[in-house]
């Protein structure tokens, strides 16, 4: 993902993160059942993430499953989370995401869907006047905790 490709470009080093700690550890999210971006960063500010092989994807969250982890080495942490472009929620252009994407490498980018997207079942999702859905941005500033 977007932090293990920063790491590889700042740092040069191959790193496969856990997905599952992530969704499982943090309890600013919702899991399996959303969430912010923002808050994955935060998270990732206060604590840290561990490797994929330690705490591999299970595609689904448990109660008190993040016990399961306590073993697992600290392998990268996020030294700063910020939006892109204004610095507030939804606060960027095309343009402030392809200078972040030059300077710093990949982003984190998740969107707001309206209404009509969570009745959704089939087919392609249209809104013709794409207000039901809104470009956010956040990044996450990467920073290695341990080089083996």
């Amino acid at each position: 993902g977007m932090l293990e490709s920063r790491i590889k470009i700042w740092f040069g080093k191959d790193i496969t993160l856990s997905t599952q700690f992530t969704m499982q550890c943090n309890f600013l999210t919702e899991g399996c059942h959303g969430g912010w971006g923002l808050l994955r960063g935060l998270f990732l500010e206060s604590y840290y993430t561990v490797e994929e092989s330690c705490a591999p994807y299970e595609a689904q969250t448990k109660v008190d499953g993040c016990s399961t982890f306590k073993d697992c080495k600290p392998a990268a942490k996020v030294a700063n989370t910020y939006y892109i472009g204004s610095g507030y929620y939804g606060g960027m252009s095309e343009e402030d995401i392809i200078r972040e994407l030059r300077s710093n490498g990949p982003v984190l980018f998740d969107f707001e869907a309206g209404r009509e997207f969570q009745v959704y079942s089939s087919g392609i999702l249209v809104d013709p006047n794409l207000e039901s859905i809104k470009m956010l941005s956040s990044v996450e500033k990467e920073e290695l905790i341990s080089e083996d």
